[in-house]
């Protein structure tokens, strides 16, 4: 098991996680989930002001991109691991796309 190397407060691995993400893209991609966040929420997020709560994180969590940045900060292996199950996932989409291009002709 990997043991997060450095001792960083949630808010401050959260702010690391999603440093370089536009805080309206976060808050999007939450939304999109089903988690109730604002864009300035995010942004106090990012300057480790405050911490997500518990319905934020599992939305992170259940979504491709912000996935492995979380898991980062605490297992770069798992992260890693999510990035390619995220990586099958859109192959397996695209693949379906152009069989039914295919199929279209």
């Amino acid at each position: 098991m990997t043991v997060l190397s450095c001792a960083l407060s949630v808010r401050d691995a959260f702010a690391r996680a999603l440093h370089g993400m536009a805080a309206k893209a976060v808050a999007a991609k939450i939304r999109k989930i089903g988690g109730a966040v604002s864009a300035r929420t995010v942004e106090a997020w990012k300057q480790a002001k405050r911490s997500p709560r518990a319905e934020h994180v599992m939305a992170m969590l259940a979504d491709d991109t912000l996935c492995p940045l979380v898991l980062e900060q605490v297992n770069p292996a798992a992260a890693l691991q999510a990035r390619i199950a995220a990586a099958k996932n859109t192959l397996r989409h695209l693949r379906r796309r152009v069989a039914a291009i295919k199929g279209g002709q």
